[in-house]
C-alpha cells in the first residue's frame, strides 16, 4: 500500500500568494521573491511530519512525499510508532494540525518529545556524517572508507541512542555526535522546523557503550506560523562545486 503526500509544490500558486501580499522574503537577504518572478522554475515548501505519519496510520507500507523536512521523516515514523497518528485519525484531527496536539493526555510535555524526535532525525539525516564522516578527528577514525550508516534508536519519551551496525567502519562517540549536532542549525536555541522549534542548548550526550551515544534533553516550542520554502530561478549559466573537509590537517 502506497500513500502520497502532496501540497509542497507552490509554483502554480505563486502569483496568488504574491497578490495576497505575501512577499516570500529571502531568509538571509530579506529580498522579496517578486524581483525574480519571471525566472522562477520551482517553489517548494518544506512540509512537516503530519501527513506522512497519517499515511502510515492508514496502513501504508510506503509513503512518497514531495519536499519534506529531513528530520520530519523520523518524526513521522515516531508519530506512528508511538500511536499519536492513530489517535489523530480517531479524533479526525486535520492532517496539518500541530502534531503535539495528537499526543495522548498522559504525555506531560509533548513539544519536548517532538523536539527529541526532531533531534534524532537531524543527527542521522546526513547519513555517515554522524558515524565519523563529518568529524574533524577523521584521520584517527578506523576504516572510514567502509563507514557504517547510522541507526537512531528513538524512544517515545524523545530520547534516542545513536549507533551503527556492528562490524562496520567509522565511529560513534560523544565527540563525533556533538559535531553533527551543531551542523547546519543556525541559532541553537531556535532551530526552525515545520514540526517544532528545537532548542538544543540543554541537550546532553553521553557515551553508552561501544559506538553508542545517549542523547537527551531536547526542548521544543510551537512550530513557526509559516513554512520555509525552497525556490529556484534561472540566472544565466553558472556552475560551482564545493567540498568541505573540516578540522586541522585537512
Amino acid at each position: 500500500k502506497v500513500a502520497i503526500v502532496e501540497g509542497d509544490d507552490m509554483l502554480g500558486r505563486l502569483d496568488e500568494f504574491l497578490q495576497q501580499g505575501e512577499t516570500l522574503h529571502h531568509l538571509e537577504s530579506g529580498e522579496s521573491i517578486s524581483h525574480v518572478r519571471d525566472d522562477i522554475t520551482a517553489v517548494n515548501a518544506y512540509l512537516g511530519a503530519g501527513a506522512a505519519a497519517r499515511g502510515l496510520a492508514r496502513g501504508a507500507d510506503i509513503v512518497i512525499c514531495g519536499r519534506i523536512a529531513d528530520a520530519s521523516l523520523i518524526v513521522a515514523c515516531m508519530l506512528h510508532s508511538a500511536g499519536w497518528a492513530q489517535r489523530a485519525e480517531e479524533l479526525d484531527l486535520p492532517l496539518h494540525s500541530p502534531i503535539e496536539t495528537w499526543a495522548p493526555d498522559d504525555v506531560e510535555n509533548p513539544l519536548d518529545v517532538v523536539a527529541g524526535w526532531t533531534l534524532a532525525g537531524h543527527l542521522i539525516e546526513c547519513g555517515a556524517q554522524v558515524t565519523g564522516g563529518n568529524s574533524s578527528d577523521w584521520a584517527s577514525i578506523e576504516d572510514l572508507v567502509d563507514v557504517g550508516y547510522p541507526v537512531a534508536e528513538s524512544h517515545i519519551d524523545g530520547s534516542c541512542v545513536i549507533t551503527k551496525p556492528e562490524g562496520s567502519g567509522g565511529r560513534v562517540d560523544r565527540r563525533v555526535v556533538v559535531e553533527q549536532l551543531l551542523y547546519e542549525i543556525g541559532d541553537p536555541a531556535r532551530y526552525l522546523t515545520p514540526d517544532c522549534v528545537l532548542d538544543i542548548t540543554a541537550v546532553t550526550l553521553a557515551d553508552a557503550g561501544e559506538n553508542r551515544v545517549l542523547v537527551q534533553g531536547a526542548r521544543g516550542s510551537a512550530r513557526p506560523s509559516r513554512l520555509k520554502v525552497s525556490a529556484a530561478h534561472r540566472d544565466g549559466w553558472f556552475a560551482t562545486a564545493n567540498l568541505l573537509v573540516p578540522g586541522p590537517d585537512a
